[in-house]
Protein backbone atom coordinates (compact mmCIF):
# COMPACT_ATOMS: atom_id res chain seq x y z
CA UNK A 1 0.00 0.00 0.00
CA UNK A 2 1.13 3.57 -0.75
CA UNK A 3 0.88 4.74 2.85
CA UNK A 4 3.27 2.00 3.96
CA UNK A 5 5.91 3.23 1.52
CA UNK A 6 5.67 6.69 3.04
CA UNK A 7 5.88 5.29 6.57
CA UNK A 8 9.03 3.36 5.68
CA UNK A 9 10.50 6.44 4.01
CA UNK A 10 9.82 8.49 7.12
CA UNK A 11 11.39 5.84 9.34
CA UNK A 12 14.44 5.72 7.08
CA UNK A 13 14.85 9.51 7.18
CA UNK A 14 14.56 9.57 10.97
CA UNK A 15 17.09 6.77 11.37
CA UNK A 16 19.59 8.46 9.07
CA UNK A 17 19.17 11.76 10.88
CA UNK A 18 19.60 10.07 14.25
CA UNK A 19 22.71 8.26 13.07
CA UNK A 20 24.26 11.42 11.68
CA UNK A 21 23.65 13.61 14.66
CA UNK A 22 24.49 10.97 17.25
CA UNK A 23 28.14 11.65 16.43
CA UNK A 24 27.91 15.35 17.22
CA UNK A 25 28.15 17.37 20.37
CA UNK A 26 26.42 20.70 20.57
CA UNK A 27 28.88 23.46 19.87
CA UNK A 28 29.14 26.13 22.56
CA UNK A 29 26.91 29.14 22.02
CA UNK A 30 28.73 31.98 20.24
CA UNK A 31 27.64 35.60 19.87
CA UNK A 32 28.03 36.45 16.18
CA UNK A 33 28.28 39.77 14.43
CA UNK A 34 25.22 39.88 12.17
CA UNK A 35 25.44 43.16 10.28
CA UNK A 36 28.19 44.38 7.98
CA UNK A 37 28.41 48.06 7.11
CA UNK A 38 29.24 49.53 3.69
CA UNK A 39 32.83 50.75 3.60
CA UNK A 40 33.56 49.58 7.16
CA UNK A 41 34.66 45.98 6.77
CA UNK A 42 37.67 44.58 8.61
CA UNK A 43 39.97 41.68 7.88
CA UNK A 44 38.68 38.32 8.99
CA UNK A 45 41.05 35.91 10.68
CA UNK A 46 40.96 32.30 11.89
CA UNK A 47 41.19 31.83 15.64
CA UNK A 48 40.47 28.39 17.06
CA UNK A 49 37.47 27.09 15.15
CA UNK A 50 35.95 30.50 14.39
CA UNK A 51 36.35 33.34 11.96
CA UNK A 52 36.87 36.54 13.90
CA UNK A 53 37.14 40.29 13.43
CA UNK A 54 40.11 42.25 14.81
CA UNK A 55 38.22 42.94 18.06
CA UNK A 56 37.80 39.19 18.61
CA UNK A 57 34.08 39.01 17.83
CA UNK A 58 32.98 35.98 15.84
CA UNK A 59 31.75 36.33 12.27
CA UNK A 60 29.61 33.80 10.42
CA UNK A 61 29.68 33.81 6.61
CA UNK A 62 26.30 33.71 4.90
CA UNK A 63 27.04 34.04 1.24
CA UNK A 64 26.20 33.13 -2.31
CA UNK A 65 28.22 32.34 -5.40
CA UNK A 66 27.60 34.17 -8.63
CA UNK A 67 28.57 33.06 -12.13
CA UNK A 68 32.04 33.87 -13.40
CA UNK A 69 32.07 37.64 -14.10
CA UNK A 70 33.34 36.96 -17.63
CA UNK A 71 30.28 34.77 -18.25
CA UNK A 72 28.00 37.44 -16.79
CA UNK A 73 29.63 40.01 -19.07
CA UNK A 74 29.04 37.76 -22.09
CA UNK A 75 25.31 37.63 -21.29
CA UNK A 76 25.14 41.35 -20.48
CA UNK A 77 24.52 40.86 -16.76
CA UNK A 78 27.74 42.08 -15.17
CA UNK A 79 26.56 45.14 -13.27
CA UNK A 80 26.11 46.68 -9.84
CA UNK A 81 22.43 45.78 -9.93
CA UNK A 82 23.28 42.14 -9.27
CA UNK A 83 25.14 43.07 -6.08
CA UNK A 84 22.32 45.35 -4.97
CA UNK A 85 19.96 42.38 -5.22
CA UNK A 86 22.36 40.08 -3.38
CA UNK A 87 22.68 42.59 -0.56
CA UNK A 88 18.91 43.04 -0.40
CA UNK A 89 18.48 39.31 0.27
CA UNK A 90 20.69 39.65 3.36
CA UNK A 91 23.93 37.97 2.27
CA UNK A 92 27.16 39.23 3.83
CA UNK A 93 29.56 37.54 1.40
CA UNK A 94 29.82 36.91 -2.34
CA UNK A 95 31.93 34.11 -3.84
CA UNK A 96 33.44 34.87 -7.24
CA UNK A 97 34.40 31.81 -9.34
CA UNK A 98 37.26 32.62 -11.69
CA UNK A 99 37.68 29.94 -14.35
CA UNK A 100 41.21 29.29 -15.66
CA UNK A 101 39.99 29.56 -19.25
CA UNK A 102 38.76 33.13 -18.79
CA UNK A 103 41.80 34.08 -16.73
CA UNK A 104 44.04 33.04 -19.64
CA UNK A 105 41.77 34.52 -22.30
CA UNK A 106 41.67 37.96 -20.70
CA UNK A 107 45.10 39.15 -19.51
CA UNK A 108 43.30 42.15 -18.02
CA UNK A 109 40.80 40.00 -16.09
CA UNK A 110 41.44 41.90 -12.84
CA UNK A 111 40.93 45.28 -14.47
CA UNK A 112 37.88 44.08 -16.39
CA UNK A 113 36.12 42.30 -13.55
CA UNK A 114 37.69 41.73 -10.16
CA UNK A 115 38.53 45.37 -9.45
CA UNK A 116 34.90 46.34 -9.91
CA UNK A 117 33.58 43.34 -7.97
CA UNK A 118 35.80 44.08 -4.99
CA UNK A 119 34.81 47.76 -5.00
CA UNK A 120 31.09 47.05 -5.49
CA UNK A 121 31.15 44.62 -2.59
CA UNK A 122 33.07 47.03 -0.38
CA UNK A 123 30.50 49.74 -1.05
CA UNK A 124 27.72 47.33 -0.03
CA UNK A 125 29.36 45.85 3.05
CA UNK A 126 30.06 42.48 1.42
CA UNK A 127 33.06 40.23 1.83
CA UNK A 128 34.45 38.72 -1.36
CA UNK A 129 35.72 35.15 -1.69
CA UNK A 130 37.87 34.94 -4.82
CA UNK A 131 37.70 31.31 -5.90
CA UNK A 132 40.14 29.71 -8.36
CA UNK A 133 37.39 27.68 -9.99
CA UNK A 134 39.01 24.55 -11.29
CA UNK A 135 38.17 20.86 -10.86
CA UNK A 136 40.98 18.37 -11.16
CA UNK A 137 44.38 17.16 -10.03
CA UNK A 138 46.91 19.98 -9.64
CA UNK A 139 49.86 17.59 -9.99
CA UNK A 140 48.86 15.56 -13.06
CA UNK A 141 46.61 18.20 -14.61
CA UNK A 142 43.72 15.75 -15.01
CA UNK A 143 40.42 17.64 -15.22
CA UNK A 144 36.70 17.03 -15.17
CA UNK A 145 35.49 17.46 -18.75
CA UNK A 146 32.01 18.70 -19.68
CA UNK A 147 30.20 18.97 -23.00
CA UNK A 148 29.45 22.61 -22.33
CA UNK A 149 33.17 23.34 -22.78
CA UNK A 150 32.41 23.27 -26.51
CA UNK A 151 29.67 25.92 -26.25
CA UNK A 152 29.78 29.71 -26.17
CA UNK A 153 31.30 31.51 -24.42
CA UNK A 154 33.65 28.77 -23.27
CA UNK A 155 34.92 27.11 -26.45
CA UNK A 156 37.73 25.39 -24.59
CA UNK A 157 38.95 23.76 -21.40
CA UNK A 158 37.37 25.75 -18.56
CA UNK A 159 39.21 23.85 -15.81
CA UNK A 160 42.94 23.85 -16.49
CA UNK A 161 44.00 22.29 -13.21
CA UNK A 162 47.78 22.64 -12.94
CA UNK A 163 49.37 24.02 -9.81
CA UNK A 164 51.63 26.21 -11.96
CA UNK A 165 48.71 28.16 -13.40
CA UNK A 166 47.14 28.46 -9.95
CA UNK A 167 50.40 29.86 -8.58
CA UNK A 168 50.53 32.44 -11.35
CA UNK A 169 46.95 33.46 -10.62
CA UNK A 170 47.42 33.79 -6.89
CA UNK A 171 50.67 35.71 -7.15
CA UNK A 172 48.98 38.39 -9.26
CA UNK A 173 45.68 38.44 -7.39
CA UNK A 174 47.21 38.57 -3.90
CA UNK A 175 49.52 41.39 -4.93
CA UNK A 176 46.63 43.37 -6.36
CA UNK A 177 44.20 42.97 -3.44
CA UNK A 178 46.56 42.80 -0.47
CA UNK A 179 45.22 46.09 0.88
CA UNK A 180 41.55 45.13 0.49
CA UNK A 181 40.23 43.96 3.90
CA UNK A 182 37.05 42.44 2.45
CA UNK A 183 38.91 39.92 0.23
CA UNK A 184 39.29 36.22 1.12
CA UNK A 185 41.12 33.66 -1.03
CA UNK A 186 39.78 30.18 -1.83
CA UNK A 187 42.84 28.59 -3.38
CA UNK A 188 41.37 25.71 -5.41
CA UNK A 189 37.74 24.93 -6.03
CA UNK A 190 37.60 21.11 -6.13
CA UNK A 191 40.73 18.94 -5.93
CA UNK A 192 39.90 15.56 -7.50
CA UNK A 193 41.71 12.29 -8.21
CA UNK A 194 44.24 13.16 -5.51
CA UNK A 195 44.81 11.98 -1.94
CA UNK A 196 44.99 14.30 1.04
CA UNK A 197 48.69 13.61 1.65
CA UNK A 198 49.49 14.72 -1.90
CA UNK A 199 47.08 17.66 -1.94
CA UNK A 200 48.14 19.19 1.40
CA UNK A 201 51.69 20.13 0.25
CA UNK A 202 50.25 21.67 -2.93
CA UNK A 203 47.81 23.69 -0.83
CA UNK A 204 50.65 24.88 1.38
CA UNK A 205 52.67 25.98 -1.64
CA UNK A 206 49.70 27.98 -2.96
CA UNK A 207 49.24 29.58 0.46
CA UNK A 208 52.93 30.53 0.46
CA UNK A 209 52.51 32.24 -2.91
CA UNK A 210 49.63 34.29 -1.49
CA UNK A 211 51.40 35.10 1.77
CA UNK A 212 54.45 36.45 -0.06
CA UNK A 213 52.19 39.25 -1.27
CA UNK A 214 49.48 39.35 1.39
CA UNK A 215 50.78 37.95 4.70
CA UNK A 216 47.58 38.67 6.62
CA UNK A 217 45.19 37.02 4.16
CA UNK A 218 42.55 34.56 5.27
CA UNK A 219 42.82 31.50 3.02
CA UNK A 220 40.26 28.73 2.45
CA UNK A 221 41.61 25.24 1.75
CA UNK A 222 39.45 22.64 0.03
CA UNK A 223 39.02 19.03 0.99
CA UNK A 224 39.78 16.33 -1.57
CA UNK A 225 37.17 14.26 -3.44
CA UNK A 226 35.63 17.30 -5.11
CA UNK A 227 36.08 19.48 -2.01
CA UNK A 228 34.27 17.10 0.32
CA UNK A 229 36.68 14.85 2.20
CA UNK A 230 38.57 16.35 5.14
CA UNK A 231 38.75 13.12 7.08
CA UNK A 232 42.58 13.16 7.14
CA UNK A 233 42.97 16.86 7.94
CA UNK A 234 42.92 16.58 11.72
CA UNK A 235 45.81 14.09 11.84
CA UNK A 236 47.66 15.84 9.00
CA UNK A 237 46.57 19.50 9.01
CA UNK A 238 47.67 22.26 6.70
CA UNK A 239 50.77 23.66 8.40
CA UNK A 240 50.06 27.32 7.86
CA UNK A 241 48.34 29.84 10.17
CA UNK A 242 45.17 31.79 9.50
CA UNK A 243 43.42 29.21 7.33
CA UNK A 244 39.92 27.77 7.23
CA UNK A 245 38.80 24.59 5.50
CA UNK A 246 36.23 24.48 2.70
CA UNK A 247 33.76 21.75 1.81
CA UNK A 248 31.07 21.32 -0.85
CA UNK A 249 28.00 19.39 0.25
CA UNK A 250 25.27 18.45 -2.22
CA UNK A 251 22.31 16.06 -1.82
CA UNK A 252 24.30 13.11 -3.19
CA UNK A 253 26.46 13.22 -0.06
CA UNK A 254 24.43 11.36 2.63
CA UNK A 255 24.17 13.09 5.99
CA UNK A 256 25.22 9.84 7.62
CA UNK A 257 28.80 10.65 6.57
CA UNK A 258 28.93 14.41 7.17
CA UNK A 259 30.43 14.07 10.62
CA UNK A 260 33.17 11.61 9.61
CA UNK A 261 34.06 13.41 6.37
CA UNK A 262 34.25 17.01 7.57
CA UNK A 263 31.94 17.86 10.47
CA UNK A 264 34.30 16.60 13.18
CA UNK A 265 36.97 19.06 12.02
CA UNK A 266 34.82 22.03 13.01
CA UNK A 267 35.75 21.30 16.63
CA UNK A 268 39.33 22.30 15.80
CA UNK A 269 39.33 24.65 12.81
CA UNK A 270 36.93 26.98 11.01
CA UNK A 271 35.02 25.01 8.38
CA UNK A 272 33.01 26.83 5.71
CA UNK A 273 30.62 25.07 3.34
CA UNK A 274 31.50 27.10 0.23
CA UNK A 275 29.00 25.29 -2.00
CA UNK A 276 25.64 23.73 -1.24
CA UNK A 277 22.26 23.70 -2.93
CA UNK A 278 19.47 21.57 -4.37
CA UNK A 279 17.51 21.28 -7.60
CA UNK A 280 13.83 21.76 -8.42
CA UNK A 281 13.50 18.10 -9.47
CA UNK A 282 12.57 15.44 -8.66
CA UNK A 283 11.03 16.60 -5.36
CA UNK A 284 12.29 19.82 -3.78
CA UNK A 285 10.08 19.47 -0.71
CA UNK A 286 11.55 16.08 0.11
CA UNK A 287 15.09 17.25 -0.63
CA UNK A 288 14.58 20.21 1.65
CA UNK A 289 13.39 17.88 4.42
CA UNK A 290 16.17 15.29 4.21
CA UNK A 291 19.04 17.52 3.04
CA UNK A 292 18.72 21.31 3.22
CA UNK A 293 17.19 21.71 6.67
CA UNK A 294 19.48 19.17 8.36
CA UNK A 295 22.51 20.64 6.59
CA UNK A 296 21.77 24.19 7.67
CA UNK A 297 21.12 23.11 11.25
CA UNK A 298 24.38 21.16 11.26
CA UNK A 299 26.43 23.96 9.70
CA UNK A 300 24.98 26.87 11.65
CA UNK A 301 25.53 25.03 14.90
CA UNK A 302 29.06 23.84 14.25
CA UNK A 303 30.77 25.64 11.38
CA UNK A 304 32.02 29.10 10.46
CA UNK A 305 29.77 29.80 7.50
CA UNK A 306 28.07 28.73 4.31
CA UNK A 307 27.91 29.91 0.70
CA UNK A 308 24.94 28.84 -1.44
CA UNK A 309 25.51 27.87 -5.09
CA UNK A 310 24.39 29.65 -7.27
CA UNK A 311 22.79 33.11 -7.71
CA UNK A 312 22.06 32.71 -11.42
CA UNK A 313 19.04 31.52 -13.44
CA UNK A 314 20.77 28.97 -15.72
CA UNK A 315 23.76 27.76 -13.72
CA UNK A 316 22.54 25.10 -11.32
CA UNK A 317 21.34 24.47 -8.71
CA UNK A 318 19.92 27.94 -9.23
CA UNK A 319 18.50 30.22 -6.56
CA UNK A 320 16.69 32.44 -9.06
CA UNK A 321 14.43 31.55 -11.99
CA UNK A 322 15.11 34.62 -14.12
CA UNK A 323 16.70 38.06 -14.09
CA UNK A 324 13.69 39.42 -12.24
CA UNK A 325 15.26 37.51 -9.32
CA UNK A 326 12.19 35.36 -8.72
CA UNK A 327 13.43 32.71 -6.25
CA UNK A 328 13.27 28.98 -6.85
CA UNK A 329 12.29 26.69 -3.98
CA UNK A 330 15.99 26.58 -3.09
CA UNK A 331 16.24 30.36 -3.32
CA UNK A 332 13.19 30.86 -1.13
CA UNK A 333 14.66 28.51 1.46
CA UNK A 334 17.89 30.52 1.45
CA UNK A 335 15.97 33.78 1.86
CA UNK A 336 14.17 32.33 4.87
CA UNK A 337 17.48 31.31 6.49
CA UNK A 338 18.86 34.79 5.91
CA UNK A 339 15.77 36.40 7.36
CA UNK A 340 15.93 34.16 10.42
CA UNK A 341 19.59 35.07 10.96
CA UNK A 342 18.79 38.79 10.85
CA UNK A 343 16.24 38.59 13.65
Amino acid sequence: MVWRKWVWLLVFVLLVALAAFSYTRRAPSVEYVVETAPGRLHRLGAVGNRLVLPDGSAFFIRGCSIADPAFLDWEGRFSEELFDEIRSWGFNTVRIPVHPLFWKRYPDYCERYLDEVVDWCWERGLYVIIDWHTIGNPITGKIEWHRWFEEEPWCGNAYEATAELAEDFWSKVAMRYRDKPNVIYEIYNEPAWISWNKWRPVAESLIDVIREEDPDALVLVAGVDWCYDLSKASADPVKRPNIAYAVHVYPDRPMLFWWFSWGYLADEYPVVVTEWGYWEKPNPSLTKLVYAKPLMSFVEERCAGWVAWVFHPTWTPNMIRDWSYDPTDFGEFVKQRLHKASQ
